[in-house]
Formats: C-alpha cells, sequence, structure tokens
C-alpha cells in the first residue's frame, strides 16, 4: 500500500457479550496496520438485568485498550438497540470526516492480515462501480481447485467488511414500513423473482420469511439489491474471520452451531490482491452454498404462488 493511502476506521458495537468483545478487540489490535487505525466503540446500555454483569466488564476493559492510532469510544446513556447504536456510531464516525470504514460486531476474531487485505481492498476497488463491498469472511467451502485468492460474488457477509460511504445503501436506517415495501415490491416482481431464484434461490425463500414475519435482515436486502443491480462483493478464498457469535448470545443466531469457531483462517501478516474479472464466480461450492435445502425446494414453489395470489400478481 502506498504511503499516502488512508486507513479505514473500525466500527466496533457492543454490549455485554466480555468475552467475544475482549477476544474481537485482542485480535484487532494484532493486525498489521493497527497501530495507524482509528477504532470507533459503540457500547450500548443494558436492557435488563442479564446484561449488567458484561456491561461493567466491558466497561472496565475499555480503559485498557491500546495498540491502535486513536479509539473513540461512545457510551450510550439509554439502550439504543443494536441497530441504532450501529448508525449512531457509524454517524459519530461520518463526522470525524471520513468517507470509508470497516464494521465488525463484537464476536468477531480477525486474521493478522485482515485489516491489511480490506484497506487494500477499498483502494483497489474504490473506483470500480460493479463492487459494492470489501468481505473478509469467506464460507468454509472447498476451494483448493481454485487458483486466485479473491474472488466476486452477489453475496455479502457484515462479519467484517469494507465500505465507501458513498457506495452504501442502508436498508434497515429508514422506517421499517419503507423497507417492507421495498421487499414485497421484490417479491410481486416475477422478473425479479426470477433473476434472484436463478442466481441464489435461498434469498428469495428469505425474502418470503421476511414479509411473514415483518422482520428485515440488512445482508439479505444488500445481496437481493446486489443481484439486481449487478453488483459485487470481493470476498477472500481464505478467511480473514472467524465468527464465535452462533454461540446462542446474538440476536440473529440464537441457535448453538460451534463449527463457525473451528473455522481456519489466514495467519498471515499482510495480503496481495490477485488480479480478477469481476463477475460471479461459477464456483460449484459458492453456489451450493447458497442454495436451497430439500424440503425448502418442495415448500417454497407453493409459497410463493401462494404470496402471489394474495398480492394481486397473477389472478385466481
Amino acid at each position: 500500500m502506498s504511503s499516502s493511502s488512508k486507513y479505514a476506521p473500525v466500527i466496533v458495537t457492543t454490549l455485554c457479550r466480555y468475552e467475544h468483545f475482549v477476544r474481537c478487540m485482542d485480535s484487532l489490535a494484532r493486525c498489521t496496520h493497527a497501530d495507524e487505525t482509528d477504532v470507533y466503540i459503540g457500547l450500548d446500555y443494558p436492557l435488563k438485568e442479564s446484561h449488567w454483569q458484561g456491561y461493567k466488564k466491558i466497561l472496565d476493559f475499555l480503559p485498557s485498550i491500546q495498540g491502535f492510532h486513536h479509539v473513540y469510544i461512545q457510551k450510550r446513556e439509554r439502550n439504543f438497540g443494536a441497530r441504532k447504536n450501529f448508525y449512531a456510531t457509524r454517524d459519530y464516525c461520518y463526522e470525524n470526516g471520513n468517507d470509508r470504514y470497516i464494521i465488525t460486531e463484537d464476536d468477531n476474531e480477525f486474521s493478522p492480515n485482515f485489516l491489511d487485505y480490506v484497506n487494500k481492498g477499498l483502494d483497489k476497488y474504490e473506483n470500480n462501480p460493479k463492487v459494492y463491498a470489501i468481505c473478509a469472511y469467506s464460507p468454509h467451502i472447498d476451494l483448493q481447485s481454485f487458483s486466485k485468492n479473491i474472488y466476486a460474488s452477489y453475496g455479502y457477509s457484515a462479519w467484517g467488511v469494507g465500505l465507501w460511504r458513498n457506495k452504501v445503501i442502508d436498508f434497515t436506517s429508514y422506517p421499517q414500513e419503507k423497507n417492507i415495501h421495498r421487499v414485497k415490491q421484490w417479491l410481486t416482481s416475477p422478473v425479479a423473482c426470477i433473476k434472484l431464484f436463478c442466481r441464489e434461490p435461498r434469498i428469495l425463500y428469505t425474502l418470503y420469511r421476511m414479509i411473514n414475519k415483518s422482520m428485515l435482515y440488512g445482508d439479505t436486502c444488500t445481496v437481493t439489491y446486489s443481484i439486481l443491480n449487478n453488483l459485487y462483493s470481493v470476498f477472500p478464498s481464505m478467511s480473514k474471520v472467524r465468527n464465535w457469535g452462533n454461540d446462542g448470545s446474538g440476536i440473529n443466531c440464537e441457535a448453538i452451531d460451534v463449527s463457525y469457531i473451528h473455522q481456519p483462517i489466514d495467519t498471515a501478516t499482510t495480503f496481495d490482491f490477485d488480479d480478477i474479472e469481476i463477475k460471479e464466480t461459477e464456483l460449484k461450492s459458492v453456489r451450493k452454498h447458497a442454495s436451497l435445502s430439500w424440503k425448502q425446494w418442495v415448500k417454497f414453489p407453493y409459497q410463493i404462488v401462494k404470496f402471489w395470489l394474495k398480492q394481486g400478481v397473477i389472478n385466481k
């Protein structure tokens, strides 16, 4: 990276998961360029009694954080909730003049070359209109036959991701009704549904579930938008992130799945990008990862037709 390059600040949001937060911060501090990187921490306020023990431990830990260029800490005086806490922390980052940033929750553990990888990616693809994000997590899939150290995909993962302010599309910061309406527009467009189904059937299935539950998932909306607008995220062939949040402690990952904590991650200290064509990868292992289960294949066509009938897309 040239000496004139700008290191993106890292935004970390947390509340009470002390062990996860310490692991996350320690791994970040060991990254190459950590001493040149600003960190913005948004500490939410406890909502219930079970939050207090971990929250107080994090409060005690915060003054000991070191190894970074500067650490900015915002302590909420009331509970914001995960989404609002993130946006408030990001707005603070914007106020300090940052036009790019890296986001992570508190349950990620990073490779030593995580910051090097993301920053070089943000430099390399800043002016490429086809690239939406630089994702550091890569699913644990078979890429042994793949010769490049990065690949492009319509997919998206917020488990450590670099973004440009002028490219970001916020799908959860608007009033929820506006985003629910957007999802309904996607699902009631046969052209959009066919494109989504051909590219990533699981996304179409998840959109349908979001409508039924009136619940929005930002990652799902981002992938949908990317597919429909031919945008891509760049992923490493070897993950730079290991996630510990599937232990039942998170908001969106309540089921316990310990397989994620055993995922191998890169141990190198630096990263140099291979040159690739920015287009959807045709790797079978990536496509398989995005497919539906056989039970979903059986149920979903009936569910989407029933939804179209209800919405008046097709006549009875």
